[in-house]
């Protein structure tokens, strides 16, 4: 609730952006209401596993799974059959979950911020190099325009 207050509260600044770590996969997701409320900031939660536990295939099926539409509906008709109010919000996965390691960054320039994730990789010559796997933006300006493009 206290991030749906400051995502659409008057003041609201234009992005929040909840950082974390996992030892087991990285990813990006946004915060969408579910009562209705428009939100005015941007607000994304970023984890990042730069040295990660090598998960079995099976543990990764599972997780993608969950991250699924048919996961997340899944979790909602649990929740219910247990009794639990639904959340207010939501957390939506922007691209799929990273099981590699990951290097995160957070760029600002004034209101714009934009998050990049990047793997190790060797190219075609063999070179060690940073290959982006995720960019996003992240203010305010972002997340309208993915509204008007969806409307």
């Amino acid at each position: 609730d206290l991030l749906a207050e400051i995502a659409t509260g008057p003041d609201a600044p234009s992005t929040v952006s909840i950082l974390g770590g996992d030892i087991h996969f990285s990813y990006a997701a946004a915060l969408e209401l579910r009562n209705g409320d428009r939100r005015t900031s941007g607000v994304h939660q970023l984890v990042c596993s730069p040295i990660r536990n090598i998960l079995p295939r099976r543990d990764r099926r599972v997780l993608r799974f969950a991250a699924s539409r048919p996961g997340r509906w899944l979790g909602d008709r649990l929740q219910r059959w247990v009794r639990r109010p639904p959340s207010r919000f939501s957390w939506e996965l922007e691209d799929d979950p990273l099981f590699s390691n990951t290097m995160g960054a957070l760029t600002f320039e004034g209101e714009r911020a934009i998050a990049q994730f990047e793997r190790a990789r060797h190219s075609d010559q063999g070179v060690e190099q940073l290959e982006v796997v995720i960019e996003r933006r992240l203010d305010r300006t972002a997340h309208h325009e993915v509204d008007a493009a969806t409307a």
